[in-house]
């Protein structure tokens, strides 16, 4: 994928600049048969046309069904990172399992690192979702 953003353009700023990039994205997952049920990978290049270049990515696992429900574990950078300076990742695990016809949960946890003396920002998170 290939987009040329202009910063006049109605979109806003793009990764916080105010000036014309080129993004190029490869995204995809596989599924599978077996105790893996997919692998989502990803990795995105913004060639910026006053600054340094910035790259980011992703990966992703889910698990088939395990008990009542599938187990998720992905990470990834945090933000796009600026060409040769330091990476900083984000962490997280869950499993999402049915209650009932109408009703999901997901208990899951993360981890982002910083930079720098910043301490690593950590949480639990337990979503609850109702479809009628």
């Amino acid at each position: 994928m290939k987009e040329k953003i202009d910063s006049n353009d109605s979109k806003g700023t793009l990764i916080g600049t105010n000036q014309d990039a080129v993004v190029w994205g490869l995204n995809g997952y596989y599924t599978f048969d077996g105790p893996i049920d997919s692998l989502s990978i990803g990795y995105q290049l913004s060639d910026m046309e006053q600054e340094a270049d910035r790259t980011n990515w992703f990966a992703g696992v889910s698990s088939s069904e395990i008990g009542p429900g599938a187990f998720n574990i992905a990470l990834g950078t945090t933000t796009p990172i600026l060409e040769n300076a330091e990476e900083t990742l984000q962490y997280e695990a869950s499993y999402s399992w049915d209650v009932n016809d109408s009703t999901s949960m997901t208990f899951g946890g993360f981890i982002v690192e910083r930079s720098g003396t910043t301490d690593d920002f950590t949480g639990v998170a337990l979503s609850t979702t109702f479809s009628f």
